[in-house]
């Protein structure tokens, strides 16, 4: 067995975790505020708490910025939906899911269509 669990040890793994959502919160905020143009703050309580909760639900870094892409891509020069470019909107539960999932979707190759092979018995076997 390891170590107990002392308040030490608890407060030390919490801070880390706490430290590395910090720094993903930053990347992802930066990154999206560079995509679109916005200014959001990624120390806003709310920002952490929707990129937090994804984090927690085993979402990565790269999901939040495959998001973004999707998301500025699709709503970037609608005036109706630029709006929606938004930590709020694009982070919360149901929605990343969703725009998650767009992005399976989008990512699935082209179907080939079968060709089945022309075959000619006229000539026999050779």
């Amino acid at each position: 067995m390891g170590r107990p669990i002392t308040k030490e040890l608890k407060n030390l793994k919490n801070k880390t975790f706490v430290e590395k959502n910090l720094d993903v919160a930053h990347s992802v905020i930066e990154y999206l505020n560079d995509k679109t143009g916005k200014h959001f703050k990624a120390e806003s309580a709310a920002t952490r708490k929707f990129i937090n909760g994804r984090i927690k639900e085993g979402y990565t870094k790269e999901d939040f910025i495959r998001v973004i892409d999707l998301k500025a891509k699709q709503w970037l020069n609608h005036r109706e939906f630029n709006a929606f470019l938004r930590p709020s909107t694009l982070f919360n539960a149901t929605n990343f899911e969703n725009y998650i999932n767009e992005l399976g979707v989008a990512k699935k190759p082209d179907i080939e269509i079968y060709i089945p092979p022309v075959l000619d018995f006229s000539s026999g076997e050779r």
